[in-house]
């Protein structure tokens, strides 16, 4: 009797877990490949793709879903949609002749992360032919290789679908190139999604050379690496969506065009260069000019700091009178030198001195000495002096507190108005390496006649003006003085759509000019602009913006504006590329997560041009009314006529089940960019249907107090109910048990016991409940079993 109980309560355990699982796992899809057969793992055993409730399937794109079974693991996942551990991030999915992505097992943890990888750098990754496949895929310790000799799949019975394969580093454009077929056709490469079926296109970073998709020739890391540097590896310049320029990374990370200096160099981030790696004690020197000496900062008896001179410039109204200059120089000694060539005087100090520093050598203004151990020896003493030039404001003596007159301060040594500072063991400052120190030095020019060059004569080569069309600039320097300028100097072009005051962005950075210009003299310059935009362009031209001449204290910098042009757009017809969806998340309260590609489309005739910083958005036309409107990005890059950009992808959140449409829109502002006339603005915005299925309740479940009775017993009919939706349910069996229907509120736990009448056979009792916007129902079902009756003997 015992035994037989035992064997009532495994069947009705077993039956349980059956209607569980059905209850989780979704059916194939009609337009989907169901997969069958099984996989072998030595470590596992066999997978079954289809048995039992196992249902993994490809759709129209080649992506895999659904699960497979392992009566060793469990569950194995052939759709994740995130946590790839490496490339490529994807599930698992049909690509050419081979089979790349993933598939997890649903019990890993304990350090078992449960990702098996399809295809990789093992030679006899899985590959398929026809529907047949073969091959070997990874799975780690746990799960070891994987054979899939065993395995197929079976293309729909019904309607058409798109033959042969998608290549390498290709994707359909979206889902409908595999609906609403009128014949088998085959898939082929397009240039632009069409109305044509079965299209599909080269990935981001990657172009089609007339038979396959290789890395765009297009796109390639801009500018250059410097010298002592080398790209981390070749992947840095490869897949690229974008031009991009060349940076300094301390470790390589997934960002391409990344260098980082060769063996034996390191990074110097003021001087932006690689640097021999030895250990030196650096002694950096800013050099600022002021206009008035009541200007300077009398510093005597402040220490000098890496903020030091950052901070004077910094001060309310400084910038305006002192700044950064080069054309001064600067020498150092080591040990002890003759107090004669310490202090003042006109140019070098002499014997004893050397090493003359000009400033530039880092930046505008800022030189650096760098000492090696060799260099402080024997004697670490070290003093720096500036070399004083005719024409500026001297120097105190040695010992002088006069405040009027230049001033060179640094480190601790800020002390006496004369132009040396001493590193010595008298102020407790000997330099040691692997140290860095600061000076700072203040000059004030006499009043003596200066150069003026200012920018004149700004002309543009003869209109009519468009955007994406090259305009030649040209322009005028001239010495507005009776001083020869013998120094070259620097000048530039720049450009404003706001107004002749700017704001104003650089055509080009500053070009400089070798040669001088004698009193009186013009110099011509040139360059060119092409417009990313339409509207009303200014035109600037700067002079000496850097102050690399000595003018007067009012001469810089001298600019000069063009009154503006009106420029055009040239004419397109820009239409967004069917927004389609990539992955959804449920978020288990009765919305989901989305994940959308969308692309932009230039139909012509006119290029749309570089920069040109175009909008576009998604948006959510939601079945019930209501819009929830998506983010908003742009585009800045150029698209030449019938030609595509993209795919781009946006995520909009907590968007309710039901029949929706999703929407990409593009050209948000069409002012800037005119479409073909007449004005064709109503293709700028593409929608497609969308429809979001209704997730399972939270808990829909019925049970009974007895599993087992006696013929004449009676039970108890449990049953619980949640959901993020209001449904209308019923629940049905013997026994008088015949409840509904009845409202059930969202996110409302409702409970209920219901006793049975005497039961005198088995009876199955059912608990059904539709949502109530969409129909959609779902059941649970439980049963009271009746035990015979047997005689004791």
């Amino acid at each position: 009797m015992l035994r037989k109980l035992s064997s009532y309560l495994i069947q009705t355990v077993f039956l349980s877990l059956v209607v569980a699982i059905v209850f989780v796992f979704q059916v194939a899809s009609a337009n989907a490949a169901p997969v069958t057969g099984y996989a072998w793992s030595s470590n596992i055993g066999w997978i079954c793709f289809d048995c039992g409730t196992a249902n993994v399937q490809i759709d129209g794109l080649g992506f895999f879903s659904g699960y497979a079974w392992s009566s060793n693991i469990g569950w194995i996942d052939f759709g994740p949609s995130s946590g790839y551990p490496s490339a490529p991030s994807t599930r698992a999915q049909l690509s050419g002749g081979t089979v790349i992505g993933w598939a997890r097992a649903l019990s890993y943890g304990d350090g078992w992360d449960g990702w098996i990888k399809m295809s990789g750098s093992w030679a006899n990754g899985v590959t398929h032919s026809g529907t047949s496949f073969n091959g070997y895929a990874w799975g780690d310790d746990v799960v070891g290789w994987v054979d899939f000799s065993g395995v197929s799949y079976v293309p729909p019975v019904a309607g058409f679908s798109c033959t042969g394969s998608i290549p390498a580093f290709a994707s359909a454009y979206d889902a409908e190139e595999s609906t609403g077929l009128g014949a088998n056709t085959s898939w082929t490469q397009s240039g632009s999604d069409t109305a044509v079926k079965c299209q599909y296109t080269c990935n981001a970073g990657y172009s089609w050379d007339g038979s396959s998709c290789q890395v765009s020739a297009g796109f390639s890391c801009t500018g250059s690496i410097p010298a002592f540097a080398s790209a981390y590896d070749a992947e840095e310049s490869t897949g690229l969506g974008a031009n991009t320029p060349w940076t300094q990374s301390s470790s390589d990370t997934a960002v391409k065009c990344q260098y980082t200096c060769n063996a034996g160099y390191s990074w110097d981030s003021v001087a932006s260069s690689c640097q021999v790696a030895a250990v030196t004690a650096d002694i950096i020197i800013d050099t600022i000019e002021c206009d008035s000496e009541t200007d300077l900062p009398n510093w005597n008896g402040n220490n000098v700091n890496v903020n030091s001179a950052n901070n004077f410039l910094a001060q309310p109204g400084k910038g305006a009178v002192c700044r950064r200059t080069d054309g001064w120089s600067y020498e150092w000694h080591s040990g002890a030198v003759g107090a004669g060539g310490y202090y003042g005087g006109v140019g070098s100090a002499g014997a004893g001195w050397t090493s003359t520093l000009p400033t530039g050598s880092i930046s505008l203004g800022r030189t650096k000495l760098s000492l090696t151990p060799a260099d402080l020896l024997p004697d670490p003493d070290i003093g720096i002096r500036q070399i004083h030039k005719t024409g500026y404001l001297p120097f105190g003596p040695y010992s002088s507190d006069n405040n009027v007159s230049a001033e060179f301060w640094c480190y601790n040594d800020a002390n006496k108005y004369d132009n040396y500072e001493g590193f010595t063991a008298f102020n407790s400052s000997q330099v040691s390496v692997g140290n860095t120190y600061y000076c700072v030095a203040f000059n004030v020019r006499s009043v003596v006649p200066q150069a003026d060059l200012i920018s004149k004569n700004i002309t543009l080569s003869a209109g009519p003006y468009t955007s994406g069309t090259a305009i030649s600039l040209s322009a005028g320097v001239e010495n507005d003085s009776t001083v020869a300028v013998s120094d070259g100097f620097s000048d530039n072009f720049s450009y404003s759509w706001t107004s002749a005051t700017g704001p104003w962005t650089d055509i080009v950075p500053f070009v400089s000019h070798g040669t001088g210009i004698s009193a009186g003299a013009t110099l011509p310059d040139s360059g060119s602009f092409t417009p990313n935009q339409s509207g009303t362009l200014y035109i600037q031209h700067c002079v000496d913006s850097n102050r690399e001449i000595d003018e007067g204290p009012n001469e810089n910098p001298n600019c000069s504006v063009h009154s503006g042009v009106a420029v055009g757009s040239a004419p397109l017809d820009l239409e967004p590329v069917n927004p389609s969806i990539q992955s959804q998340t449920d978020n288990g309260d009765g919305t989901y997560d989305l994940s959308i590609r969308v692309g932009i489309r230039n139909l012509g005739p006119g290029t749309l041009p570089a920069l040109s910083n175009i909008p576009y958005r998604t948006n959510i036309l939601l079945g019930g009314g209501g819009t929830i409107v998506g983010p908003t990005d742009n585009f800045n890059g150029s698209i030449s006529p019938v030609s595509s950009a993209g795919p781009f992808f946006h995520t909009l959140n907590n968007i309710p089940f039901g029949s929706h449409q999703v929407c990409s829109r593009v050209n948000l502002d069409p002012v800037r960019f005119t479409e073909t006339p007449p004005a064709n603005n109503a293709s700028n915005q593409n929608c497609q249907p969308l429809t979001l299925d209704v997730p399972p309740p939270n808990v829909l479940e019925i049970t009974s107090d007895k599993e087992f009775i006696r013929a004449g017993e009676t039970a108890t009919i449990i049953w619980d109910i949640l959901a993020p939706y209001a449904m209308t349910c019923t629940v049905k069996g013997p026994g008088g048990v015949n409840e509904g229907p009845f409202n059930v509120s969202a996110n409302v736990l409702t409970h209920s016991d219901t006793p049975t009448t005497a039961l005198n056979s088995t009876g199955e009792y059912k608990l059904n409940c539709a949502e109530t916007t969409t129909g959609t129902v779902f059941t649970d079902v439980t049963v009271v079993e009746i035990i015979p009756d047997y005689e004791e003997r």
